[in-house]
């Protein structure tokens, strides 16, 4: 069983890193005591995180919907694919800050620290986000590029076949 000085201790420690990971420069918003701030950005990055971060990645010069999904998907992939490398891209802060903050509390307050940064707000009209969506699509539309015929003398692929 932990002592009291233990316990003081560990109070001490997470009390310290609750410090460092809120202090607000080079960032114009408090991480963690800013979050509520703005309570419509708060419930925004709660509710539709994945549309949230979406538009950061488009901001950032990143495909909205491929981020959108891949937060809804697939949480570490986006983790490593999209949300630190936008904040690394606005460079104000550690890998390894950038990584606390986006996994800690389902990345909430690390969203609302960059949107703010970014200066994304809450949309209005929803047909903001409808074309960002169909601006990815065509994005990813115009990427994937059709199979390679197979070499001479060879037999076609079953997927061929099918089509």
């Amino acid at each position: 069983m932990a002592d009291a000085c233990q316990i003081q201790g560990m109070i001490d420690t997470l009390t310290e890193l609750f410090k460092a990971l809120d202090s607000s420069p080079p960032w114009s918003k408090k991480c963690i005591s800013g979050m509520c701030d703005d309570p419509k950005m708060f419930f925004y990055s709660c509710c539709c995180g994945c549309i949230l971060q979406g538009q950061i990645s488009q901001k950032q010069g990143r495909n909205c919907l491929a981020s959108c999904l891949c937060t809804c998907c697939c949480p570490l992939c986006a983790l490593a694919g999209f949300a630190v490398p936008d904040r690394q891209q606005v460079g104000k802060s550690s890998i390894i800050e950038d990584c606390v903050i986006m996994s800690g509390c389902g990345g909430i307050c690390g969203r609302i620290q960059l949107a703010s940064e970014l200066n994304i707000g809450v949309p209005e009209d929803v047909s903001v986000l409808k074309d960002s969506a169909k601006e990815g699509a065509d994005s990813i539309k115009s990427e994937v590029k059709a199979p390679a015929p197979a070499p001479a003398g060879c037999p076609p692929s079953p997927h061929a076949m099918s089509r």
